[in-house]
């Protein structure tokens, strides 16, 4: 099956340098992805599922603050996008271990872990994060 991807751009009239329109690609129109981006679309904007992420917000951050407490590191993010940087140059390393336990993270830096669980994430799974990412921090 191959990939599906879908954009949208939002902008006033002020803004926008496009009519009605104007705007045109290959993929454009697609009415298969134009449907399960309304399904999506029609999710997230449910508040129950923006009071879950809320909350996986609020645990995600508590978990990486503890973390960045505990080893001097420094902790920054919002939502549920967040980035622990190390006070050494080994985020690869954690990365490479958080993967080989089942965890995918990303490394911009040399120094610096993202954490980007899902939207949908769960306390348990979030805490399973935690888990995996503390045996990796500790080798």
């Amino acid at each position: 099956m191959a990939a599906c991807r879908v954009s949208a751009v939002l902008a006033n009239e002020r803004a926008s340098c496009f009519v009605p329109g104007d705007q045109g690609g290959t993929y454009n129109g697609n009415p298969l992805m134009i449907a399960a981006a309304r399904s999506v679309f029609a999710i997230v904007s449910e508040p129950a599922f923006l009071d879950r992420v809320v909350a996986a917000e609020r645990t995600c951050k508590s978990a990486c603050w503890r973390r960045a407490w505990s080893t001097g590191s420094v902790c920054a993010g919002r939502g549920l996008l967040w980035a622990l940087v190390l006070p050494d140059a080994r985020a690869s390393q954690v990365v490479e271990a958080c993967f080989s336990r089942g965890l995918l993270l990303n490394t911009p830096r040399p120094n610096l872990l993202r954490l980007m669980p899902s939207l949908r994430v769960s306390d348990a799974e979030i805490d399973e994060m935690v888990a995996i990412l503390e045996r990796a921090l500790r080798n």
